[in-house]
């Protein structure tokens, strides 16, 4: 079966601070809980079936500011276990929603390093990270709030910086160490190119990939290679390439979204539209057929810039999908 679930950002409301917000979010105030909380109903009610937590923090930061702690690790970059908790998973289990099965993201091991380190890597120190989000998944799954169906691992920068220079087997290790769990593991890239070679890890699930903006990265993926592999697909079927998304529009019509509320108005109405998602599937399906098994946006809707546009991507996707299994 088929499954419809998200990659995890979203703006915040036009209103709100980023800086006020994060400050209050990770020591729980209640104003902070509660726009926590509408976001994640945001994206229920638009018809995701397998919700990330919302990031609404920095991806990499939300793990490096606990990793740089001198008192949350036993040695560098390795989290003590009773450190290893995100507030975005206390905020669910404070919450106490009757919540659909989740998908919680982490950012990769590799993510993290370039991110250290400027884009060097150092092997021993990308093991130790691997094994600190570990330690953060098993305490995800050891709260009781919330269950958690599958869980991703983001490596952005994989494929998509040329300059980058790392050991292939040392970073299938790295990433066996993370998915070591028994929940289904995808791995979100923003490229194919080493779509293989993160094959190469048996703890590794799903692959996913986003192919809306950039339909061509499907033809790099072998449905062969993922048979080989025992490997299942996740694909990205709407775009969330917000700034392009309007510019195209701008200048299709002449106008500037984000200062003409009647241009922007008419912009919501015509952003990835419901039959273009499900054109975008049926290609889909017909390539991977049941190698597919999550289907969702490319990537986070941080970058949307407002919650409304976020919204009508993700009620579109659902519309979409439904269209798509309708025909």
């Amino acid at each position: 079966m088929i499954k419809y679930d998200d990659v995890g950002s979203l703006p915040l409301p036009d209103t709100v601070d980023r800086e006020g917000f994060e400050r209050a979010f990770v020591n729980f105030e209640g104003w902070a809980l509660d726009i926590y909380r509408d976001l994640l109903e945001l994206k229920i009610d638009a018809g995701v079936q397998v919700p990330c937590y919302p990031q609404v923090r920095d991806m990499n930061g939300q793990f490096l500011k606990i990793l740089n702690d001198s008192e949350s690790v036993e040695e560098p970059y390795l989290v003590h276990e009773d450190n290893a908790v995100l507030p975005e998973f206390e905020a669910l289990e404070m919450l106490d929603l009757n919540l659909p099965k989740m998908k919680i993201c982490v950012t990769g091991p590799l993510e993290l390093s370039v991110s250290e380190f400027e884009g060097r890597i150092y092997s021993d120190i990308m093991m130790n990270i691997a094994r600190s989000l570990n330690r953060f998944i098993r305490k995800a799954e050891s709260l009781k709030g919330f269950d958690i169906e599958v869980i991703s691992i983001d490596e952005p920068s994989l494929g998509t910086n040329p300059s980058l220079e790392f050991d292939k087997s040392t970073f299938i290790e790295a990433l066996n160490i993370v998915a070591d769990t028994d929940r289904k593991l995808q791995i979100h890239l923003h490229s194919p190119t080493f779509y293989e070679t993160v094959c190469r890890a048996e703890k590794v699930d799903i692959i996913d990939i986003g192919a809306a903006a950039t339909p061509e990265y499907l033809d790099s993926i072998d449905p062969e290679i993922l048979e080989r592999y025992e490997k299942g697909i996740r694909v990205g079927v709407s775009r969330t390439d917000a700034l392009s998304l309007s510019a195209e529009f701008n200048e299709k019509y002449n106008v500037n979204v984000w200062t003409d509320e009647s241009a922007w108005n008419n912009f919501l109405e015509q952003v990835e539209p419901p039959s273009r998602i499900a054109e975008r599937i049926e290609g889909v399906y017909n390539r991977f057929g049941n190698f597919l098994e999550y289907l969702g946006p490319d990537c986070g809707l941080g970058g949307a810039k407002k919650l409304e546009l976020a919204k009508v991507i993700l009620k579109n996707t659902t519309s979409g999908i439904e269209r798509f299994l309708g025909d």
